[in-house]
């Protein structure tokens, strides 16, 4: 194997679509190194995922998104380089309300400079949360999705937003809840919305309603914990914004003394479209946030995320109530 450039050290991990590596660039910088699999540009759903992140961050600058390096989306040259984070993945839950709000503000930083961006990740998830010093990195962009092109509906289970679950385009607003499932995780240790089946994790989004987060840990900032409650609403016109939640994070955080980076905002409006992703088959996690959670076995029933056509009837009128 041979990516001009880089220098191969050792295998650090595998998914889908790469084997990923552990290199060294022209200046000896630790980059993480994605390497597309033999014969995945002979499926299109796995070559697009490839190709769609290269394009994506390629197109994307901010500081609490991954780094991108360099990238080369098709042919024998195709790779990813990107930020090496020795810390890895969000896997335990933070010790305090201070580290936890930091990671939702960083995210959420994230996500406003994504969607002003237009850009959707659609699969906000601890798995996809990157730690380094204290502060949060907003990964893998595989299931991105832009508005100026569409793409077909992804995500993970516990943190899809009803609307996706009801076969509806995924928007800002899906990521808020997706967002919001997340904070509700770090701050209380649990997911609010559970099932062993795939049908029984969609109904309690599609349903049911978290309880509110401050019932449960009355610590937190009473503007907080609305913002989280918000955020969780069925109607997605009821939830805030990304930029809303990082702005109200970041004043509780001061509040109690955590100190931040300067916010920084790229206001480039030019975006390079993707190839759009064809509906993934994601592996649900069991509730937790250990390493053990994030590599379940896929349920049965699972097959597909996106439905053709939305249903309509008793529960749509759910949904128009407001939390």
């Amino acid at each position: 194997m041979n990516i001009p450039g880089y220098r191969i050290q050792i295998q650090i991990g595998s998914g889908r679509t790469a084997t990923v590596y552990l290199a060294r660039d022209q200046k000896n910088r630790a980059v993480a190194l994605k390497v597309p699999k033999p014969g995945i540009f002979d499926d299109p759903t796995l070559g697009k995922m490839f190709s769609n992140e290269v394009l994506m961050l390629k197109s994307l600058n901010h500081p609490q998104i991954i780094h991108f390096f360099s990238g080369v989306p098709f042919g024998d040259d195709a790779h990813l380089a990107i930020q090496y984070f020795k810390e890895g993945a969000l896997e335990e839950p933070p010790k305090t309300l201070g580290e936890a709000f930091r990671v939702i503000a960083d995210i959420a930083d994230a996500l406003d400079y994504a969607h002003f961006k237009k850009v959707i990740h659609q699969d906000v998830k601890p798995s996809n949360v990157y730690l380094e010093d204290g502060r949060a990195y907003l990964a893998d962009f595989g299931a991105a999705s832009s508005d100026a092109h569409p793409g077909l509906l992804a995500g993970s289970p516990f943190y899809m937003a009803p609307e996706v679950f009801r076969g509806e385009r995924s928007s800002s607003k899906s990521d808020v809840y997706s967002l919001g499932i997340m904070a509700f995780q770090l701050v209380t240790g649990a997911r609010p919305f559970t099932g062993e089946t795939y049908e029984e994790v969609q109904n309690a989004h599609l349903v049911k309603f978290a309880p509110s987060i401050r019932a449960l840990h009355r610590e937190i900032d009473p503007e907080v914990a609305k913002l989280i409650d918000r955020s969780l609403a069925k109607d997605p016109s009821a939830r805030p914004s990304a930029r809303e939640i990082h702005e109200t994070t970041n004043a509780f955080l001061t509040k109690v003394g955590h100190t931040t980076n300067q916010r920084v905002r790229n206001l480039d409006r030019n975006i390079i479209v993707p190839v759009s992703p064809e509906p993934l088959d994601k592996e649900p996690a069991k509730p937790g946030l250990g390493r053990a959670a994030m590599r379940t076995e896929p349920m049965p029933e699972l097959k597909s995320f996106a439905k053709t056509e939305p249903k309509k009837g008793l529960l749509d009128k759910l949904f128009k109530r407001k939390t």
